[in-house]
């Protein structure tokens, strides 16, 4: 699987390569190294999702080999695994979405993730009570060990993780860039006191730098990886209320703070109890999360 990787890693990185193009790509070839290998642009073209574009770019992965040797020597280095869609490790509840990943990359266990898991999202610019209750969420729902899932975006997002993690508790970063750019920064407590008890996770190739497709994409990731969904602050139209919708298709228990006199970043959870969200009107009501994720009905892992 070594020399695999360094084959898969030159193929994701190809700018415009989809999970699926590169999914029949493989598949036409068989391994990723013949894909490289053994190329050719009349076969290429044979391959639904692949533009002009990109098979150019295909054809030009031999010379890039030196380049994806050095970011896969990067990789063991930080102690990153990559994960295939049919391998150990995959998560069970990805395989639930339309359109899962076919390639990984992970540090940590992600068998953290196979067990009781709440995702919480909201405002990157929330409110000092919606920060406060994101944290003591998380802190909540780690001690009842359930695993806190989030998006590492400032505001809300480090919010939850860095509650979860002085509570003891497990949290997941589920990154809109490439793993390589992890840096888990002042906003959360030393990162040798927790990374045992962390997962971290992206579908980006390594290197990829932040973009908004990105981060929309990583929203349906977070969604089927909580067996609930909680939402603490939204705008109507925030990027938590992808989130949201991807829950909904996904069937997943969503649960939404209720303001009394909402404050701006919050100006959309009226909304999202209007779809469908369940109330969380007070803390206490954080039993009735860990109660869904517990439930003999909650949605298994497949």
């Amino acid at each position: 699987m070594a020399d695999e990787t360094l084959f898969l890693v030159a193929l994701h990185s190809v700018v415009g390569m989809g999970h699926q193009p590169l999914q029949r790509l493989i598949d036409r070839y068989g391994t990723a190294e013949r894909a490289v290998m053994q190329c050719a642009d009349s076969e290429l073209r044979l391959i639904p999702g692949l533009t002009a574009d990109v098979r150019k770019r295909v054809l030009a992965c031999r010379e890039r080999l030196p380049w994806a040797e050095r970011v896969v020597a990067q990789m063991g280095r930080l102690g990153v695994r990559l994960i295939l869609f049919d391998r150990p490790g995959y998560p069970a509840r990805l395989k639930q979405l339309s359109s899962p990943p076919r390639v990984l990359y992970a540090i940590g266990d992600t068998a953290l993730l196979d067990g009781p898991t709440a995702a919480i999202v909201g405002s990157t610019t929330p409110s000092e009570k919606g920060r406060a209750l994101a944290s003591e969420i998380a802190r909540r729902l780690a001690r009842s060990d359930c695993a806190v899932v989030s998006g590492m975006a400032k505001g809300t997002d480090l919010a939850a993780h860095r509650g979860a993690l002085e509570a003891g508790g497990r949290t997941a970063f589920i990154l809109p860039t490439g793993i390589l750019h992890f840096k888990p920064g002042a906003d959360l407590p030393p990162a040798k006191e927790w990374m045992e008890r962390a997962v971290v996770l992206s579908e980006c190739a390594p290197e990829a730098e932040w973009s908004s497709n990105a981060a929309v994409a990583r929203n349906r990731l977070i969604a089927a990886l909580g067996g609930a969904l909680i939402v603490v602050e939204t705008r109507a139209k925030g990027g938590a209320m992808y989130t949201f919708r991807h829950a909904q298709q996904l069937e997943r228990p969503i649960f939404v703070v209720h303001y009394e006199k909402p404050p701006p970043s919050a100006s959309g959870n009226n909304f999202a109890l209007a779809q469908g969200g369940l109330p969380l009107t007070r803390l206490a009501d954080v039993q009735a999360v860990i109660a869904a994720v517990r439930s003999p009905h909650a949605t298994p892992p497949s």
